[in-house]
């Protein structure tokens, strides 16, 4: 990480708060690596196939002419969310188990 002096930050004018419109094509897209998780219905190949489910197709013996398929499609996922409660215990459920509450405030209580 790079961290700019005190008075480079001066110098430097902050970027705007809102952007909109014609001004989106000035912004820059960044890919985080939760973007580069796989998601259902992608296609993937394990990196060891190893007690894997593998099958050989063709009609060759022993190996020739025929080849072997190791690719797999997702077809559901799963997703753990770490939770603290109010009164500061901590508990690992299954997201699907949850209801967001959009737009809370600190005037929300329950």
């Amino acid at each position: 990480m790079v961290k700019l002096d005190p008075d480079q930050i001066e110098e430097r004018q902050r970027p705007q708060r809102f952007w909109a419109g014609k001004e989106l094509h000035k912004l820059a897209m960044l890919t985080l690596p939760s973007d580069l998780e796989p998601s259902v219905g992608d296609r993937v190949r394990l990196k060891s196939d190893i007690g894997a489910f593998v099958t050989q197709h063709g009609p060759g013996e022993r190996g020739h002419g025929s080849y072997t398929v190791n690719t797999y499609r997702i077809v559901e996922t799963e997703t753990e969310v770490d939770i603290m409660w109010q009164d500061g215990v901590t508990e690992t459920l299954l997201a699907r188990d949850l209801l967001p509450q959009l737009n809370l405030d600190e005037h929300e209580c329950w």
